[in-house]
């Protein structure tokens, strides 16, 4: 987890009204073995839901939801031709959701 994502986290708990205790040992395929194990919960995102194992169940939380930067990373030396089209794909649903774009 990054900092600036751990930090919402963290923030996110003392909002609702309480002090989470946080092992950020673990990550991915660790963290659930974990959660399977009965040691504790996870926060993830959605989109490996379909990877979760056996026994493990994906809870939307409610709202407000903290909020997840996401950025497009490419070389600054060597851009890659797919870039512009990229960011074009992106730009309309992001418009949608009402996301800020850097563009």
């Amino acid at each position: 987890m990054t900092p600036g994502s751990f930090d919402a986290v963290v923030d996110a708990c003392r909002e609702a009204g309480f002090r989470p205790v946080l092992d950020d040992t673990a990550s991915g395929s660790h963290a659930w073995a974990g959660v399977a194990a009965g040691r504790g919960i996870n926060l993830v995102v959605a989109s490996p839901a379909h990877q979760l194992p056996r026994g493990i169940t994906l809870v939307p939380l409610a709202e407000p939801r903290p909020g997840l930067r996401i950025d497009a990373v490419w070389r600054a030396d060597q851009p890659h031709p797919a870039v512009p089209g990229f960011l074009h794909a992106c730009a309309e649903p992001a418009r949608r959701k009402g996301w800020p774009t850097g563009g």
